[in-house]
């Protein structure tokens, strides 16, 4: 296998190294990480300069030769151990990294996590990861998707809650139980042979959907789970903001006025606007806009609805005042859109 070069800095231009075998892909990891277990080597420790490494989607479907269907499912196995696996990267999806033996140590953004059997991490599109620590027999899997593959699934459309976990608000890691582990796991498993097929099969996309369904409820009830203790630990400002976060899918289809959520919440708008911006960096008018923007996505990815329904269904007072407000915030009318998802 070629070495990670899209992970690599600018001063990694080597020739890529071939390895070929699974015991050669053992030995590149004892060299990482220390034989046999014993002392990691010094440059493991101290993770590698560089700037962040930007890594798209289509990128890293290519390398692993997989199809591009929206999701991948890639095996630690598959990923040489080499310096350059140090750099900080930053890829343009959502991905889960499913830990189901020895550990790794992760800084995502400015926080480390250290996981180990049983341990899940989600990645946002806009979070920035770098590999700290990495044990010999640390073995885990990433299953990586994009927004558009959500919004195919068509779990928003009658689950959207389930994917609270994917706001920018949710801590990223959970503990599964180890029932939880298996079954996530044997999703992972059928979701990585059916994009390993040669030549789709009858119902291919109705099955990786459903999987990639199951797989999120089942992540789901484990955020769900360790929901009460995050919550006990929030601040009175992040009490506020993490509620705002949990009304926006029930009511974003009729309304998106700042004031009609601080109504909901007994605050004023200011109070509510100022609080939302000191916990997240973000305006409440500018997370409310991202909302609707992919409440939106999912409703035109319905061929059923024409573009004047979603803008009805949106609250919107007409198919124009839709369009411009989808334009300004895609770059591309609704009409266009529907045409290339």
């Amino acid at each position: 296998m070629k070495s990670m070069e899209i992970f690599a800095g600018p001063d990694d231009s080597g020739e890529a190294s071939q390895a070929a075998s699974p015991a050669v892909q053992l030995d590149i990891r004892s060299n990482l990480c220390g034989k046999d277990g014993a002392e990691e080597a010094d440059w493991v420790k101290r993770p590698a300069p560089g700037s962040v490494r930007q890594v798209k989607f289509r990128q890293i479907v290519q390398y692993f030769g997989k199809k591009d269907d929206g999701f991948y499912v890639i095996d630690s196995a598959w990923i040489p151990c080499k310096p350059s696996l140090l750099r900080p990267f930053k890829t343009d999806d959502f991905s889960f990294m499913v830990v189901d033996r020895g550990s790794i140590a992760v800084k995502l953004d400015k926080k480390i996590y250290t996981l180990s059997k049983n341990s899940v991490l989600l990645k946002r599109p806009t979070g920035i990861m770098q590999v700290q620590r990495i044990s010999p027999d640390c073995h885990f899997r990433l299953f990586g998707f994009s927004s558009q593959f959500i919004s195919a699934s068509g779990l928003p459309k009658k689950h959207l809650e389930a994917l609270s976990f994917l706001s920018s608000y949710s801590e990223p890691d959970r503990t599964l139980q180890p029932g939880e582990t298996t079954r996530v796991l044997s999703i992972l498993d059928l979701l990585q042979h059916k994009q390993a097929l040669d030549k789709k099969e009858l119902y291919y996309d109705e099955a990786i959907y459903h999987a990639f369904c199951l797989f999120a409820l089942e992540i789901a009830v484990a955020y769900s789970r360790n929901e009460h203790d995050h919550f006990s630990s929030l601040t009175r400002k992040e009490h506020l903001a993490y509620e705002f976060f949990k009304q926006l899918p029930l009511h974003i289809q009729n309304d998106r006025s700042v004031s009609y959520y601080a109504n909901l919440l007994h605050v004023t708008p200011k109070h509510l606007s100022k609080t939302i911006k000191e916990v997240t960096g973000k305006t409440s008018g500018e997370i409310i806009d991202e909302m609707v923007v992919q409440e939106a996505k999912v409703l035109l990815d319905d061929p059923s609805l024409s573009v004047s329904q979603v803008a009805d269904k949106l609250n919107f007072t007409d198919q124009f005042s839709f369009s411009k407000f989808f334009k300004k915030h895609t770059s591309t009318p609704p009409s266009v859109y529907r045409t290339v998802i």
